[in-house]
């Protein structure tokens, strides 16, 4: 199942090509943008013991009116004038119709008291500027909020929120990757009173971006058990501080010989270098990409049940029914039938414990999760 659904919806290797992404270490540095970072104090129990109200705060921020132009200067400065993310501009001529009515070419520096108005005001609307420049980066990323929530309003059952960090960075033959891998579902919330925006946890923890890490043929299996292990006895955020940076480099060094964790500068990966760095990113993502997790979950589980539901078993074409039986001593004896209807020439070994606590070998001869040998086709009644 897992194979199939990697080869139906292939994991996204560029953070790029899903539908949506702010890169957190770009937001602009202004009051109105507060975010947090997660210390991981592990209780024993793979939880932190702190949780912060909220990973990242955006409130509306105000904005000011650049000092008023001279009167003199209102037809020669190009559009954007009042804009402090833009360049401020003039017009070097324009063109103007003389009093006998013929249309001439004016230039800029052809009136002094023009030239030394600009003089007098453009200090006063380069110091606005750079004072101004934060509050309306602030209110880009306010706005950018803004169409998220319509977009997850609109398509909240196709799309999913995530925080992600641990960019990897590997130019691989199979294809390039430039994705975070360590990923934490979140929920973006907003407050009209604010009017603010706040990203807050979802019940649902960290996770490895599993379905990335499966597609590499040449990654050893055991090493990502170890991972899943790790993360289930700690809890490492995209958010974290060192604790979270000490897993990525232990993880980017069993990725490959020669891999590397990036402290500063950018990530830029080779093909037998693998690097990870810290790039904390918001982004959408569509939901099945959720599913290959939540196909983990249940691989995960199935390894460490001591039985398996009768529910889980009729998939692949076994009927189970259980009887108590009396035997001739004190103890019970619980008998467990198991039936299998053979439509295809493969059997597999199964493992399946009893109530008593032993377990016995059987065949199951559709073979749909198991790998086994070949077997002629039959009806088998196996007691155990």
């Amino acid at each position: 199942m897992r194979e199939l659904n990697l080869h139906r919806n292939p994991a996204k290797r560029l953070i790029q090509d899903q539908p949506w992404r702010l890169a957190l270490n770009e937001l602009p540095d202004h009051p109105s943008i507060h975010r947090v970072t997660v210390e991981i104090t592990g209780n024993g129990n793979g939880e932190s013991d702190t949780t912060p109200p909220y990973l990242l705060r955006v409130d509306r921020p105000r904005l000011t009116k650049p000092p008023t132009p001279p009167d003199v200067l209102a037809e020669w400065l190009e559009r954007g004038w009042d804009d402090a993310l833009i360049e401020l501009k003039v017009r070097p001529s324009r063109n103007e119709t003389n009093a006998r009515g013929d249309t001439v070419t004016v230039g800029f520096e052809g009136a002094p008291e023009r030239v030394a108005a600009l003089e007098s005001w453009r200090p006063k609307r380069t110091q606005w500027a750079e004072n101004e420049r934060p509050a309306r980066q602030a209110m880009e990323v306010f706005e950018e909020l803004y169409e998220l929530r319509g977009t997850i309003d609109r398509e909240g059952e196709a799309v999913e929120l995530m925080i992600g960090d641990g960019l990897l960075d590997w130019p691989r033959p199979d294809g390039k990757i430039h994705h975070p891998i360590l990923l934490q579902r979140v929920e973006l919330q907003f407050d009209p009173h604010g009017p603010s925006f706040t990203i807050l946890e979802t019940e649902r923890g960290p996770e490895l971006y599993t379905s990335l890490l499966h597609s590499l043929a040449d990654l050893d299996g055991k090493a990502m058990a170890r991972w899943q292990a790790a993360m289930s006895q700690e809890n490492y955020h995209p958010l974290g501080d060192a604790v979270t940076s000490a897993f990525l480099r232990h993880i980017v060094v069993q990725l490959s010989a020669h891999g590397e964790f990036v402290d500063e500068g950018p990530i830029r990966g080779e093909p037998d270098r693998p690097r990870i760095g810290r790039a904390p990113v918001l982004f959408l993502r569509q939901r099945i990409q959720g599913f290959a997790t939540a196909i983990e979950a249940v691989l995960d589980d199935l390894e460490d049940r001591e039985d398996l539901p009768s529910s889980l078993v009729r998939i692949v074409g076994i009927e189970t029914d259980s009887a108590t039986e009396g035997s001739t001593g004190t103890e019970s004896a619980t008998t467990t039938t198991y039936r299998t209807r053979s439509r295809t020439s493969y059997s597999a070994n199964l493992r399946i414990p009893n109530r008593s606590g032993s377990s016995s070998n059987w065949t199951d001869r559709r073979g749909f999760w198991f790998k086994g040998h070949r077997a002629p086709e039959s009806r088998t009644r196996l007691r155990i």
